[in-house]
Order: structure tokens, then sequence, then C-alpha cells
């Protein structure tokens, strides 16, 4: 039998429901860990956690579901208390909860600036705030913040957007400074554009093709190839000395400029 990696761990999971974050809870949960899915107060994210909590059960994984929105300090430590309350310990958080605007500088309002930040910039510093307490005291932990290579190209649609991804890696750097000497690692997983529907709807087939054939390996990634860095960087055993870095998985975009398509 396959050894599982994360066989007796607890994992968290925020923006679990859907896209990417479902994604990480399937893998996560295939590699033996005890997931537990957060997912936004929102008619969409409750519609698609039932399913995936049935896939993964019937596939004979472990997941729970906590709604929670993470801009708010107070609910994410309750969901925190309530974890380790309930499974006695914490070993992964996988920052992943976002939103995002599509509003030129000249649109943008005080609404639009508090909100980004407070889900983005603001729910990855609530949740390490109630969960580093707990991995501390363990001795052992792994934090992963999920960001975006808008940081670093830009992006389109807001400037707000890469100046939260932007923001939540100085955050990270910051973090590894207070937590490392107790053997907890904070690390970044940094993806280009991922192939999920979320994504697709936001262009016409054309627009799609046009951008694909603009990247440099002329294709997204899977949701898959994202989960499986953060199940690696996430890994004591085999990334333990992995500490304070940036991972792209972006098929070389970073190191190009936004394509034009």
């Amino acid at each position: 039998m396959k050894q599982q990696r994360y066989a007796g761990q607890v994992v968290l999971i925020t923006g679990g429901a859907r896209g990417i974050g479902a994604q990480m809870c399937r893998r996560f949960a295939e590699e033996g860990a005890q997931v537990i899915a957060d997912y936004a107060p929102s008619e969409r994210s409750r519609e698609a956690f039932p399913p995936l909590k049935a896939e993964i059960e019937a596939a004979g994984g472990k997941i729970e579901g906590i709604e929670c929105d993470v801009s708010d300090r107070q609910a994410v430590a309750a969901m925190v208390d309530q974890i380790v309350s309930r499974f006695g310990r914490i070993d992964v958080l996988v920052s992943n909860a976002v939103v995002g605007i599509r509003r030129t500088y000249d649109q943008i309002d005080e609404n639009d600036l508090d909100r980004m930040f407070h889900v983005n910039v603001g729910g990855a510093l609530w949740c390490s705030q109630a969960c580093l307490p707990h991995m501390i005291a363990q001795k052992s932990g792994s934090v992963v913040f999920i960001s975006s290579n808008a940081s670093v190209n830009g992006g389109a649609g807001s400037c707000l957007y890469p100046a939260c991804k932007g923001a939540l890696e100085s955050m990270m750097r910051g973090l590894v400074n207070e937590t490392a000497m107790h053997n907890v690692r904070i690390n970044i997983v940094r993806p280009g554009i991922v192939n999920t529907a979320l994504q697709r709807n936001r262009y016409t087939p054309e627009q799609w093709e046009n951008y694909m054939n603009a990247l440099p390996m002329k294709r997204a990634a899977s949701p898959d190839e994202v989960a499986e860095a953060v199940l690696f960087i996430s890994d004591r055993e085999r990334a333990g000395y992995i500490n304070g870095t940036i991972l792209d998985v972006d098929g070389a975009r970073t190191h190009n400029l936004r394509p034009k398509y």
C-alpha cells in the first residue's frame, strides 16, 4: 500500500470549497490528512462544498467544512479553537482564500481597498495568528500562503490585487523571522494562470486561446499542479529545510512580461 504522506496530520485550507482550494483538499485527503475546508459565507461556496465532501469521503478521505469569513479576526480565532479542540492539533495551514475586483485605478473606492486587504492580507494574518501558537507548541508546522505572479508582473483588472499579493509576500518574510527557531516553516506558492472555471469565465474562448498561445509553455497550469506544489512544500520530511521561500508554479511566466493577447 502506498505510504500516505499526511497520515495523522490536520490540515486547514481556507477558500477550500472551489477551484485550487478544492483540489488541494482532494490531494491532502488522498495523502491521509484530516482536512478542514474553510469557505466563505456565500451561496456559491455553500453549494460547492457538499459535493466535494461527498466525493472525498467516497474515496476514503476525511474532510470537514467550516464556514468562516477570514477577514473577521474573532471568527478565525473561534474556527481554529474549534479545530484544535476537536482534533488536538493543527499541522498545516494553507491560506488560499482570496477576493478580487476588476476595476481600474480611477474606479477603486474605499470599500474596494478595505475588502481586498482585509481578506487577501488580513485573512492570511488572522489565520496565521490563530494557528502559529499551536504549531510553536508542537515544535512543528507548515504555513503556505497562496500568492500570484501578479505581484511580479502587475496582473490585470486592478492594481489592488498585485498590491495585496506583494504585501502577502513581504508579510511571509517577516513572520519567518519570528517563527523559524520553533521549527515552524512559512512559505509561498505563487501560481500564474490556472485552468479553473473561474479563470476561463473571465475570457471568451478566443481570448483564452490567444492568452494560452502567448504564454511561455502555451498552456495554463492545472489545479493539480498547484496542489502538488503545496503538498511538496508542506511536507516536513521532504521539504523540512525549505523556509521563507517562494515557489513559482507558472510555466516560466514570472520571467516574462505579462503577455499581450
